[in-house]
């Protein structure tokens, strides 16, 4: 569409649906190059601007998944003062919040409630902010140890998944606590990797938090 200049109505439902996929396999470089051509669009003609709110959640939550702070505040202040104020970008800032403060309690609870596609965008997260929910528990707690019936409760998990995902981040688990002494033990979930040249290329995996 780009190289044979087509810059209509088709050309914005094509590569909004195009992004909406892109999510929905956690492909984020290439949601990433049908955002950069919707924002093009959507400022060349407002009739184009029909699903824009639900893109500027996307793009949020985009920058969000990539720790582009710069990214966020650049986006915020091109934004108008009723487009921030629209239910899809409010929803996202408040994931943002959640994210960057470390309130996993206010995540999994917006988690349930995530409008279009971005629960896609908030399951890729997901270990992340387990993961630094599970420090904040065992910090919390320590030096007592803590329920691994509390513990899944809190990251909202059933307890035997959270016993498998908790013992691949190094977790001891003892008479079905979680020891918070071990704390330090802990380690950040296995980076997923590209499969191949061509998801090396295309940045499959890119948005991974450190």
């Amino acid at each position: 569409l780009r190289v044979q200049s087509i810059r209509n109505e088709f050309a914005v439902k094509s590569y909004e649906t195009h992004a909406r996929i892109a999510i929905s396999i956690g492909d984020l470089s290439e949601y990433n190059q049908c955002q950069t051509q919707l924002w093009e669009l959507y400022h060349e003609n407002e009739e184009f601007k029909t699903h824009f709110h639900e893109f500027m959640c996307y793009r949020v939550l985009y920058y969000s998944a990539t720790n582009n702070t710069q990214g966020l505040v650049k986006l915020l202040e091109t934004l108008q003062h009723e487009d921030r104020k629209s239910g899809p970008v409010k929803y996202a800032l408040k994931v943002h919040f959640a994210i960057t403060s470390r309130d996993y309690y206010t995540y999994f609870k917006l988690l349930k409630s995530a409008p279009f596609s971005s629960s896609f965008i908030l399951l890729k997260l997901q270990d992340f902010v387990r993961f630094q929910a599970l420090k904040l528990i065992a910090k919390g707690y320590r030096p007592s140890n803590v329920p691994v019936q509390f513990c899944a409760k809190q990251l909202n998990m059933e307890e035997n998944e959270f016993l498998e995902w908790a013992r691949a981040c190094g977790a001891v688990i003892e008479d079905g606590k979680l020891v918070t002494k071990m704390i330090k033990s802990l380690k950040k979930p296995k980076k997923a990797e590209p499969k191949d040249a061509d998801d090396k290329r295309k940045g499959v995996t890119h948005g991974f938090f450190d």
